[in-house]
This record gives C-alpha cells, structure tokens and sequence, in this order.
C-alpha cells in the first residue's frame, strides 16, 4: 500500500482537516522514493483544491488543471478520492 494525504485549509489559510489516502501499489510505485510521495501529495491537494473551486464538477475542475475528464477520473481514482 502507499499512503499519502492532503491538508484541507479554508479561505483564511487556516486548516480545517487532513485526509489520508491509501491506494494498492502499482509497477509505478517500485522506484518511490520521499520526493516522489510529496508530489503525490501536492497533486491531490492540487486536485482537491480544483474540485471545490469548481464545487465539485469534475468537468469543470479537469479544464481548471489543464487535464481530460478521463486523466482526472484517473487519477482521483489512483489517489482515493
């Protein structure tokens, strides 16, 4: 398994929760090292982020990161989400 998660802030920056995402290990995963598990948990703070900017449409929060509908299902579905 491998574990990485997000912080989840409101408008004044201050933090309000954290979420913790377990996800089976994949081949991608055999050369993980601990800066490759904090890009991890910058995209889904990225990907959290556009969700809520978009209130929750993913369409509309896939244009936000510049990504397909398909590539955001993806990898919300890597990270949990």
């Amino acid at each position: 398994m491998v574990k990485s998660g997000a912080v989840l802030m409101n408008d004044d920056a201050e933090i309000v929760g954290a979420v913790e995402f377990l996800r089976p290990a994949s081949h991608r995963d055999a050369g993980t090292s601990p800066c490759s598990a904090a890009v991890d948990g910058e995209e889904v703070s990225r990907i959290v982020a556009a969700l809520k900017a978009a209130r929750y449409r993913r369409g509309a929060a896939a244009e936000a990161l510049g990504v397909s509908r398909t590539t955001l299902w993806r990898r919300m579905r890597d990270y949990g989400l």
